[in-house]
């Protein structure tokens, strides 16, 4: 009996101590809800800050007007596929080996997309519980009184140009990759205006992967950014999703952020990262374009008038 007998202090002290760690349990259990943001109260306290983030998202359509000029790659960089098919198939044909789209720049690769979930969502998990993230954080933004709808893929037609670069290892005797580092941005577009003209093919989404593969730091991070309305203004409904060394994926939506002065994520997010991701890949898809058109109508047309103009002189 004397063995089993405890002080009532020690008993009080055990007690406090279960207390106390119960309730911390509870506090970080509550902490860990996602707060609601109140986009009211931000215009009304901080109007500077939300007509900064305007401005912003004007400089976004700016750059997808841009954009939608690339849609004739869709269709170059489909058939260069099945031509590589049938290269493969018949290497002895010449004429598979015809490629339109044949200089890239340094460190990039372009290449046709369909637009299916198993491709977008590649890496992070497992795709009906994606879809069904995507749908809950939708939901809290029409709770909080945005009204978006949840992002569903379609079958569209897209092109991606990728980026990258070897994450490099400097041993004693020599340099080895044990990586890599990737961003790319996928276009995808409808049928919209008149056939031969710009508005011919609308962009209607825009995907954007970040990877990073690091083997030997046992790092692997996946970011991916979804536009599901490039041609309307707002970035409210663009979708963000994280996911580290294959853990839970995390997803947020643009909408559902801060942009306080304390907290300006939206507008961070706009000017720190989208606008100079999109004007850096304007610049890559601009590149490719003049390659791939340099036998189109526009360069003959030049081709044409320095001949004309040959005959004044």
């Amino acid at each position: 009996m004397m063995g089993n007998y405890q002080p009532r202090a020690v008993k009080e002290g055990s007690m406090r101590t279960r207390i106390i760690m119960l309730s911390v349990l509870v506090t970080t259990g509550l902490t860990t809800e996602p707060k609601i943001i109140d986009r009211a109260a931000e215009e009304k306290k901080y109007p500077d800050l939300q007509e900064t983030e305007k401005q912003h998202d004007k400089n976004i359509q700016e750059a997808y007007g841009r954009l939608s000029a690339y849609g004739p790659l869709v269709a170059m960089t489909a058939k260069d596929r099945a031509t590589a098919f049938r290269e493969k198939a018949e290497p002895m044909r010449f004429e598979h080996t015809f490629r339109f789209v044949k200089f890239t720049p340094r460190n990039t690769y372009i290449r046709y997309v369909k637009e299916t979930p198993e491709m977008l969502f590649a890496g992070l998990g497992d795709i009906k519980t994606i879809q069904e993230l995507i749908a809950a954080k939708t939901k809290q933004a029409n709770d909080a009184g945005i009204q978006l709808a949840a992002f569903t893929p379609q079958s569209r037609d897209g092109v991606e140009l990728t980026q990258f670069n070897f994450v490099i290892r400097q041993d004693p005797d020599r340099e080895r990759a044990t990586g890599s580092r990737r961003k790319s941005v996928m276009l995808f577009y409808k049928a919209g205006g008149a056939p031969d003209t710009q508005g011919d093919l609308q962009l209607d989404l825009v995907v954007t992967r970040i990877v990073e593969d690091d083997y030997d730091a046992g790092v692997k991070n996946l970011e991916v950014i979804i536009d599901p309305s490039p041609s309307t203004p707002g970035t409210d409904d663009v979708v963000t999703l994280h996911r580290y060394n294959l853990k839970v994926t995390n997803c947020a939506l643009v909408a559902t952020m801060s942009n306080t002065p304390n907290y300006p994520h939206r507008a961070d997010f706009k000017r720190k990262f989208y606008t100079r991701l999109l004007d850096h890949f304007d610049t890559l898809y601009r590149m490719v374009d003049t390659y791939a058109k340099r036998d189109g109508n526009d360069v003959n047309e030049k081709t044409l008038t320095r001949m004309r103009d040959g005959l004044d002189y």
